[in-house]
């Protein structure tokens, strides 16, 4: 096939089965990868990446079509199709995934490095043949329909579909239902005579063409060899707007200054979220109860920001060259596989070929004639209000795919003209230039031929621990840092912690005239709770000017004044918190019950709330300085800093807060509940939103110690055989929900295995469906071979070994190791050489052993979230409906309040009589044993710094 419409700066290869780019692709001074950008015969371009140093290879086809393309019969088409490609790529690739945007489908695939031809092979082959086999049409419309079911009760979504269903025009394929559900892919199309899978094919061979798509590979092979792949495998395919201003950023220019904060809680800018041809800026803000009642005033000091501002070039120049830095020491991305599918994605923009790695990061052009163009279409006739509260009680209408509730309003045409007469604003300025942006870089790089593979215990005090370990690794001039201040007041009492808590938020608060620059310039922190334990602050990213900020912060916690304005305004936010918490989705109370069960110091949200009913802006102010008066200080600095360095930072903190340590007995931390063998528990609850239809399990086998070395390794590879066949059964062939999980998992130093499902289902079905699924995992292990045994096992291996692919990833691993109080910073090293003894029979004893239900030693709790939409017994479904209903999931969302949930196939309708039933958890805790508290490892030799 000859070349069409060749694009500047390529040339075709000597055998003329390819086009090569001829000019270096720009990218950062710290990647040390290979590039090759190659166009096709059939005009697909495909970005090959040689990583020598990688331990998993990826790729990514990112096809430049998606919902806007949706026929305005059948919405959610794009996203179907990507369901029906996808599920054929996650039995075929190690671990593959696939997201639908409004004009791109993604597909990107990761797999150990040795196997990247056969998944490339099977990768393409798929989308060159595609099966669409009629038997998982109707399996896959309920997957979607479930996902979709999945977030209904998702604000974020929500609101975004209000300002496509309702704010945006008719007209517009921007303003469809771009998930697809039940409705819109079965009963709609039913009616209308049509048929989803013959429409589909039409689709597919109308939009899903070569040169609407753009491939990236990323292997440790050549770049020869890379491309005679993808030439091999991709050539067959048949022929068939802000985004080009990306050199100057326009955008940019506004959204680096307007994102600088009353009435608003939190402010934040953002730009794109559009589609080819438009994009939007949104500027949204969380409101005081005031600042709600007082929008008009709020919006008007908005755009008396935008009319204020002017084109600056020092304004475009820190923009650029906080860019620049970014860019100049970017570092690699944990997975290969989302690397892949972003550069895959980047090719799609109008961007110069040579530029499809740096075009997102830099700015090169000062264009203040476009700047003033952009800045000119914030006008006060050109934007949509959307107001959110739960105050809210005389809307009249509901939107028809989520079921949101709303009013629609025309915005008071005289609000619309003082917005155009405002006056300038004293109060508002410019924010002056930032402090945190970095000047020194050097990282002192020399060459290391086995680097130091764990952090060392460089100082020891009874009032501190330090920890340090210079990077010897990436050679990037960055630090990670990570400081717990531990008091035995932080969470004795749920007052105790709602105060700690209250603190950290107001302190935060205080803070926010330094987070913004700082986060700009490449350096953020965070101040949080520490599993109640007390107080952890970090901070990471380039080191220059980190002890500039974390003096600052330390100085604000120590001579903090609290401000009772600002006072009332976090502890509504607080409150507002604690009572959305209860609209989170159901599988995430299971989870969280789960570990209050597990752990001994927790408190619940209810508490928590009464708590805090009382709490007073003067209450703070006595209570903080008592926490910080006594402490336990635990540091740890990793990255561009030297031994020197790390010590420094910890004297920042201990001569500015001055405390005295406590003493052996006062570090006492959490312990995990211990379940006695052969007790199978229950704990059921309703669902706390009344409106959601979803319901959810936890069941989590409680198996024993975490120190215990072959214990450890049993199941870690128990969880990486379940993983496919209890997917496959549970989401796939059984459809009982779309969120399912499978894995194992730690609470302090006891371990366990869990399964989760979130479904429109009811629990008792969902229990009885995971331990039918036992029963099956124990003949899929036992028919298993050897050889997919080992290949098991090795996988396994294979991700235990991955090395960290950057500073952060390598930190974070140091980090819990030292903050778990264990130390044991050679577990992987330990846990593969005991993985390599551990045979099948073994993993198979251990299932029936522990872990089935049969057994008379296994230890089951679990969490059972019920929607309020089920009509049952309290604790067991004893009826089936009269009438099976003949369209039980139709998605119409203005029908749920009616909606009883579908039976149908529920033929378990009582647990196991073995059960036992927990009404009272506080109760239930008093008499189980603990575990022990966490000890070190290590030997005190074995970690303090004496190679220094």
């Amino acid at each position: 096939m000859a070349f069409t419409n060749l694009p500047p700066n390529f040339e075709i290869s000597p055998d003329g089965s390819h086009a090569v780019l001829t000019v270096p692709l720009e990218k950062s001074d710290n990647d040390d990868r290979n590039y090759k950008l190659i166009r096709l015969s059939n005009d697909l371009e495909a970005l090959l990446i040689q990583d020598v140093n990688t331990d998993k290879s990826g790729a990514a086809l990112d096809v430049h079509v998606g919902n806007l393309c949706d026929p305005d019969t059948l919405p959610g088409l794009a996203h179907f199709c990507e369901h029906l490609l996808f599920m054929y790529l996650s039995k075929n690739a190690g671990h593959s995934n696939a997201y639908t945007s409004t004009d791109n489908t993604n597909f990107y695939f990761e797999v150990g490095k040795e196997h990247l031809e056969g998944a490339l092979d099977r990768f393409s082959q798929f989308f060159i043949s595609p099966l669409f086999d009629p038997n998982c049409k109707d399996r896959e419309i309920k997957a979607v329909d479930s996902e979709n079911k999945k977030n209904l009760q998702d604000d974020g979504r929500r609101i975004n579909q209000i300002l496509k269903s309702v704010l945006s025009n008719p007209h517009h394929p921007y303003s469809r239902f771009a998930s697809g559900n039940l409705l819109s892919l079965g009963n709609n199309a039913i009616e209308q005579g049509i048929d989803v899978r013959d429409e589909l094919l039409k689709w597919y061979d109308k939009y899903y063409s070569a040169n609407c798509m753009k491939l990236c590979v990323l292997g440790c092979e050549s770049l020869d060899q890379l491309t005679q792949w993808v030439v091999e495998k991709f050539s067959v395919w048949p022929l068939p707007d802000t985004r080009e201003y990306y050199e100057s950023k326009p955008v940019s220019y506004y959204s680096h200054l307007i994102s600088h904060e009353g009435w608003a809680n939190k402010f934040y800018v953002s730009t794109g979220d559009g589609a080819i041809g438009f994009s939007f800026f949104k500027a949204t803000m969380s409101l005081t109860p005031e600042g709600l009642d007082n929008y008009r005033e709020v919006i008007k000091v908005v755009f008396q920001y935008i009319k204020m501002i002017q084109e600056s070039k020092w304004i475009f120049r820190e923009d650029q060259d906080i860019r620049n830095i970014k860019f100049r020491f970017a570092e690699k991305l944990s997975s290969p596989a989302k690397y892949a599918s972003t550069l895959a994605s980047n090719i799609q923009l109008p961007t110069k070929r040579e530029c499809v790695i740096s075009a997102p990061y830099l700015i090169k052009k000062y264009e203040p004639k476009l700047i003033k163009n952009f800045m000119d279409l914030l006008r006060t006739d050109n934007f949509v209000l959307i107001l959110i509260s739960q105050t809210f009680n005389d809307l009249d209408k509901r939107e028809k795919w989520f079921g949101t509730e709303y009013k629609l309003e025309k915005i008071d045409p005289k609000f619309l003209e003082e917005l155009k007469n405002l006056d300038s604003n004293p109060e508002l300025k410019i924010p002056p230039r930032n402090e945190f942006i970095p000047t020194n870089f050097e990282t002192h790089k020399q060459e290391v031929v086995t680097p130091i593979a764990q952090p060392y215990l460089i100082k020891q005090t009874p009032l501190t621990k330090v920890w340090h370990k210079k990077d010897d690794t990436f050679w990037v001039p960055k630090a990670f840092v990570r400081i717990i201040l531990r008091s035995p007041l932080a969470y004795p009492t749920p007052s105790h912690s709602v105060k700690t808590g209250l603190y950290i938020d107001l302190l935060n608060d205080a803070l926010t005239e330094y987070s913004y620059d700082a986060d700009l310039a490449g350096l953020s922190y965070n101040i949080g709770n520490n599993n109640y334990e007390g107080i952890i602050i970090s901070l990471q990213g380039f080191n220059d000017k980190l002890p500039v900020l974390l003096e600052k912060i330390i100085h604000e916690m120590k001579n903090f004044k609290v401000d009772p304005k600002r006072f009332e305004i976090i502890k509504e936010q607080v409150e507002r918190g604690y009572r959305n918490s209860f609209l989170n989705p159901p599988y995430s109370h299971s989870a969280f019950h789960i570990y209050y069960m597990t752990h001994s110091k927790i408190w619940t949200i209810e508490e928590c709330l009464e708590a805090l009913k009382d709490i007073t802006s003067q209450d703070i102010q006595e209570f903080y300085p008592k926490l910080l008066s006594y402490l336990h200080i635990e540091t740890f600095s990793h990255g561009n800093l030297f031994k020197e360095e790390a010590l420094k930072l910890n004297q920042i903190v201990e001569d500015i807060l001055q405390s005295k340590s406590l003493s052996p007995s006062q570090l006492i931390s959490d312990r995990a509940t211990i379940l006695p063998p052969g007790k199978r528990y229950v704990y059921q609850r309703d669902v706390y939103d009344s409106q959601d239809i979803n319901s959810a399990i936890e069941y989590y086998v409680q198996v024993g110690d975490l120190m215990d070395v072959n214990l450890r390794a049993k199941l870690s590879l128990l969880a990486q055989i379940t993983k496919e066949p209890y997917f496959d059964q549970i989401r796939t062939k059984e459809q009982l929900g779309y969120l399912t999980h499978s894995g194992w998992r730690i609470d302090i130093l006891s371990m366990g295995f869990r399964f989760i499902i979130q479904s429109v289902k009811d629990t008792v079905h969902l229990e009885n469906r995971i331990e039918a699924f036992l029963d099956k995992l124990l003949n899929i292990i036992e028919e298993m071979t050897e050889e997919d045994y080992q290949k098991e096992k090795e996988s396994l291996i294979v991700k235990k070994l991955e090395k960290p692919k950057n500073l952060y990833k390598e930190s974070r691993e140091y980090w819990e190791h030292i903050k778990s109080g264990l130390y044991d910073f050679d577990r992987i090293n330990i846990d593969v050489a005991e993985l390599r003894k551990i045979t099948k029979s073994e993993v198979l004893e251990f299932l029936k052993n522990v872990v089935h239900p049969a057994s008379p030693n296994q230890k089951k709790l679990s969490i059972h979230m019920r929607s309020q939409k089920i009509s049952s017994s309290p604790q067991t479904m004893m009826q089936m409906p009269k009438k099976p209903m003949k369209n039980p999931d139709e998605g119409h969302v203005e029908d749920h309040a009616k909606v009883q949930v579908h039976l149908e196939d529920v033929l378990e309708l009582e647990l196991k009589p073995d059960n036992e039933y927990v009404d009272d958890i506080v109760k239930w805790k008093s008499n189980k044993k603990l575990g022990p508290a966490p000890t070190p490892v290590l030997t005190i030799d074995k970690i303090m710094g004496i190679i220094y």
